[in-house]
């Protein structure tokens, strides 16, 4: 009873600590910045970027009789080891004005003042990614407004389509958009979409490099192109500043060219009569662990019994790994991946898991018209 007394006691008094997060832009000496701090009791934090960079850089601190007292972060977590500090004071009209001061003791001015998001004109608001960030990330919101990109000036073509690549400048984090070979709005359409993966990933990439110069290494492969079905893949390994290990992620995306909406999996494997939207999460959970994972197991098992019968610490005979897989088109079919934690990585991409186009007709969605070779 004591204990849960005390518990009771405390949280209100948890609750109620006030947290203060200014969004500002404006200049150390004359490179300017974007610059987010954020307040929570004695727990002081930021992260800013040049607006030439863009790329995260992150402080932690303290507060002083002044103001607050900032620091680089770095792995180790040793202060002393910081090649910047930043001494800040707020001013009454809610900017902040102080000194960045470098590890050889340079020091330049710095001035901030709040940033209404409001009033900026962004050039790829229509983006779903870039609307979530206007309604719960005000910081990339900006950000993203200043994504510096530049378009190849050599074309290629896929059969009618013609295909013009695009890249951050400065950053390996590429797309391409059709250019040719279709109608115009209908290429607008799917255009967007791929956009919008590249501002996911444009995201990705200034999110996680940083302070100790961890990596992101983004690739993209050349795509499946049809009448019919525009699918891409793309992977990214990464070693964000601060995080505990590397990672990876397989982030594909398959297009209907003839509506330019985004398919999903059941889109061009049906296994079941029923399908559960993924917008409603848990019955969506529940349909792919008890229905459609158990179903494309046993598909996988009958195509591939060799490699799904082998006992490893991978598990491939089991649902789990086929509840959640990635996916996309190739000219050999459909490859699907099974879906592992990181500490089984090793198991992830095996190069045998295709579906033949042969095999998808018999699985055929009925309610989509999309032709398969």
């Amino acid at each position: 009873m004591k204990t849960l007394f005390l518990s009771f006691f405390l949280l209100p008094a948890f609750c109620n600590v006030r947290a203060d997060d200014y969004l500002m832009k404006g200049n150390i000496g004359k490179y300017p910045v974007v610059f987010d701090l954020f307040m929570s009791g004695n727990q002081i934090e930021a992260t800013y970027f040049y607006t030439s960079t863009c790329i995260d850089i992150v402080l932690k601190g303290e507060r002083t009789d002044n103001g607050v007292v900032l620091y680089a972060c770095h792995y180790n977590g040793n202060i002393e080891d910081t090649t910047e500090t930043w001494q800040l004071t707020e001013n009454a009209n809610k900017s902040w004005t102080g000194k960045w001061i470098g590890k050889r003791g340079k020091a330049y001015d710095v001035v901030l003042a709040p940033i209404d998001v409001n009033t900026i004109r962004h050039p790829y608001a229509q983006l779903p990614i870039v609307k979530e960030f206007k309604e719960g990330d005000a910081y990339n919101y900006v950000r993203s407004s200043m994504l510096q990109v530049v378009k190849d000036t050599a074309i290629a073509q896929y059969g009618k389509y013609s295909l013009r690549d695009y890249h951050l400048k400065n950053a390996r984090i590429e797309m391409f958009e059709i250019v040719g070979g279709m109608d115009k709005t209908l290429a607008a359409k799917i255009n967007s979409r791929l956009l919008n993966k590249f501002v996911e990933h444009a995201w990705n990439y200034y999110g996680c490099t940083g302070n100790d110069t961890p990596a992101y290494n983004y690739t993209i492969y050349p795509p499946y192109i049809t009448d019919n079905i525009l699918s891409v893949n793309i992977t990214a390994d990464y070693y964000c500043n601060q995080a505990a290990h590397p990672d990876f992620t397989q982030d594909p995306v398959t297009i209907d060219m003839k509506t330019g909406n985004e398919l999903v999996l059941e889109d061009i494997l049906s296994l079941t009569a029923t399908v559960v939207s993924v917008d409603h999460e848990g019955k969506w959970s529940d349909y792919r662990a008890e229905i459609y994972g158990p179903r494309l197991l046993a598909l996988m098992q009958k195509l591939h019994p060799h490699q799904m019968s082998l006992i490893n610490e991978c598990g491939y005979g089991t649902v789990d790994p086929w509840r959640y897989p990635t996916w996309y088109v190739t000219e050999k079919g459909l490859y699907i991946s099974p879906s592992f934690p990181h500490v089984m990585s090793n198991c992830l991409l095996p190069d045998w898991s295709y579906i033949s186009f042969e095999e998808l007709k018999k699985h055929k969605n009925p309610k989509k018209h999309i032709t398969l070779p």
